[in-house]
C-alpha cells in the first residue's frame, strides 16, 4: 500500500529537497532573464517541476498532502526569487554604468581648476545666505541653477577666487579629493534610496497574463510530483 503522509523526517527531507530544487529553478530563471535580456514564462512551469520533484526525492518517494504544498509555496517562492533577482542584477547594470560614467567625469575635470573653483564659490554662497547677507544673483538663477562663472555675482565669484588663490597645490588637492569623494557618497545615497523602489516597481511591471498562466500550471504541477507517493 502506497504511503499517504510522508514522515517527520521525510518532511524535513522534502523541504530540503524542495528549497535546493527551488534554487537552481530560480538561478535558472535569473540567469536566462539577465543574459538572454529576456522572460521565458514556461520557465516558470519548470520551476515548479523541479520543485515539486525535488521535493519527492527528499521524502523518499514519500509523498502526501503536507509535501504537496510544501512544494507548492517553495515553487511560487522560487519563482518570484528568481524574477527579483533578475530585476536586481538590471539594477546593479544600471548602477555600473552610471557610476562608471561618474568616475570618467570626476577623471575629466580633476585637473579643471574652474570647476572646483565653482565649488568655492557655491560655499562661499551658502555662507553669505546662511548669515543673511543678499546676493543678487545674475541671469535670474539661483544657488542650486548656476552652472558657470557668469551665473554668480562678480563680488561672491571675486571672494571664491582669492580663496581657491590662496590654497597651496596640496591644499588644492586635498580640497578636490573631499569634493569628489562627497559626490562619490551623494551617488552612492542615491542609489540607496532608489533602488529598494526600482526593485519593488520593476518586480511588479514584469508580471503579465501569460506569468500567472504559467505560475498556475506550475503550482499545479508541484502539487503533483510533490504529493506523489512511489513507496509500497
Amino acid at each position: 500500500m502506497k504511503a499517504a503522509i510522508a514522515g517527520g523526517a521525510g518532511i524535513l527531507g522534502g523541504i530540503v529537497g524542495g528549497l535546493v530544487a527551488g534554487a537552481i529553478g530560480a538561478g535558472i530563471w535569473a540567469a536566462i532573464s539577465y543574459y538572454g535580456n529576456v522572460e521565458i514564462g514556461w520557465i516558470a512551469w519548470g520551476i515548479g517541476g523541479l520543485t515539486g520533484f525535488g521535493v519527492l526525492l527528499g521524502c523518499g518517494r514519500a509523498g502526501g498532502f503536507l509535501t504537496g504544498m510544501i512544494a507548492v509555496l517553495i515553487s511560487v517562492a522560487s519563482i518570484c526569487g528568481g524574477k527579483y533577482a533578475a530585476v536586481h542584477f538590471a539594477i546593479a547594470d544600471a548602477e555600473a554604468t552610471v557610476t562608471k560614467q561618474m568616475e570618467d567625469e570626476i577623471a575629466k575635470t580633476h585637473t579643471d581648476d574652474n570647476s572646483f573653483l565653482l565649488v568655492v564659490a557655491d560655499e562661499v554662497a551658502t555662507e553669505w545666505m546662511e548669515s543673511g547677507k543678499n546676493i543678487a544673483w545674475p541671469n535670474n538663477k539661483e544657488l542650486e541653477d548656476r552652472d558657470s562663472e557668469e551665473d554668480y555675482p562678480p563680488n561672491l565669484l571675486k571672494e571664491a577666487r582669492g580663496r581657491w588663490t590662496a590654497m597651496n597645490a596640496d591644499e588644492r588637492e586635498s580640497f578636490k579629493q573631499a569634493v569628489e569623494t562627497e559626490m562619490r557618497a551623494g551617488l552612492a545615497a542615491a542609489f540607496s534610496q532608489a533602488r529598494g523602489e526600482y526593485a519593488d516597481k520593476g518586480f511588479a511591471d514584469s508580471w503579465g497574463i501569460l506569468d500567472i498562466v504559467f505560475v498556475v500550471l506550475a503550482v499545479g504541477t508541484a502539487f503533483k510530483l510533490g504529493s506523489a507517493s512511489t513507496t509500497e
